[in-house]
């Protein structure tokens, strides 16, 4: 049996709880002699598996990973897999693999002045036709307003939109902002669900009575387009339109670029020059001169709307970016950004100290936290 095959079987077969005394201690000698493309490949493969099994999260992990990190491998290039694992396997905490730092390795997150540094949570503001603005993260649910004949309804933490006349002519204009540091989620008139990222922003009419449904999105969003084939829902972003019937899809466009990942259904995408067609699994990357389409990376695509940052060769501005949008933190540098990229996982809900211990090991960077900046010592 081929070295990979027997691994992922070792390595499954202690997922479920299968594994003999032997084939853990199989496991463990074996991990250190596995090639780093191969062993980052397998990490990569088993991720999914693990998330839908669940990770057992006991002491044998700490047996096999201080294996690892007492190979004669280079220790640098091992910490990197032993976190990213560490991540993956689900161990407790994420302790181990930080405790087993070289002593005299500088710490990776220093803090000038003590600051609760939270993840994003769910909060947006409402701004109706009239101007008036409303925080929903400090409302409560129930309803919240009446746009013409359109009822605004908050329910269990989400934005609810309900006509009692769909003839009503009377179409008047909200939008749903999201701020750094929180996220949302709304229903539209039509049933279609929109899960707002942070530094968002939506506007959309009160009622879809016309032959379409048209929206504008800033920033970032993910689509379940009520099915209407009498009314194409259309995205409005940066100049360029997203056409579809009913679909799921995720729109990234926080800067001229825009990144259009179809998960199922299809869509259009329209830069005034040209009009590409997606099919589910494609990702459409364009401005206003040029659409390529390549295929995507699902699992990276919505991975934010799941809870997770999922880094797949990002480099360390596009890392800092997301955690400058997410945990409401401005980054700036020390040093010369490298032109590396990398890639590992973690849970939006952890700690901003978990995911830059995380970075610190995939990336050898240190980090110092001063009030609500974040300077990345390169």
């Amino acid at each position: 049996m081929p070295v990979t095959d027997r691994l992922r079987y070792l390595l499954r077969s202690y997922i479920d709880g299968s594994s003999t005394p032997a084939e853990l201690q199989e496991l463990s000698d074996l991990l250190p002699t596995v090639e780093d493309d191969v062993l980052e490949e397998l990490v990569d493969e088993e991720y999914e598996v693990i998330k839908l099994l669940g990770a057992r999260q006991d002491a044998d992990w700490n047996r096999l990973f201080n294996n690892i990190v007492r190979s004669p491998r280079s220790r640098s290039r091992w910490w990197q897999y032993a976190a990213a694992a560490a991540v993956v396997l689900g161990i407790a905490g994420s302790a181990y693999y930080f405790a087993q730092r070289p002593e005299k390795e500088a710490a990776p997150l220093t803090q000038s002045t003590p600051v609760e540094v939270q993840p994003a949570r769910s909060g947006a503001v409402l701004t109706l036709s009239n101007g008036q603005q409303i925080v929903l993260d400090s409302a409560a649910d129930g309803n919240i307003a009446s746009q013409g004949s359109t009822q605004v309804s908050k329910v269990n933490g989400r934005l609810v939109y309900s006509s009692a006349d769909a003839s009503s002519r009377e179409i008047v204009y909200n939008t749903v902002s999201t701020p750094r540091g929180r996220h949302f989620q709304l229903e539209l008139p039509d049933g279609t669900r929109v899960w707002l990222n942070a530094l968002s922003s939506l506007k959309y009419p009160n009622v879809f009575n016309d032959g379409e449904r048209s929206v504008t999105l800033q920033g970032e969003g993910y689509f379940d387009v009520a099915k209407d084939a009498a009314k194409p829902f259309r995205v409005k972003v940066n100049g360029q339109t997203i056409e579809v019937l009913g679909t799921g899809f995720n729109v990234q466009a926080y800067t001229s670029t825009i990144v259009t990942t179809l998960i199922e259904g299809a869509v259009s995408v329209n830069n005034g020059n040209s009009r590409t067609a997606l099919k589910p699994g494609q990702q459409a990357v364009s401005n206003d001169q040029s659409i390529q389409v390549r295929p995507a990376d699902m699992q990276k695509a919505v991975a934010w709307k799941e809870g997770e940052f999922r880094f797949r060769s990002d480099d360390m501005s596009n890392i800092m970016d997301q955690l400058s949008h997410w945990y409401d933190i401005d980054v700036r540098y020390t040093g010369k950004l490298p032109e590396k990229r990398y890639s590992g996982s973690i849970s939006r809900h952890a700690k901003i100290e978990e995911v830059l211990e995380m970075l610190h090991v995939l990336t050898g960077a240190r980090f110092e936290l001063k009030d609500a900046e974040l300077t990345v010592i390169l």
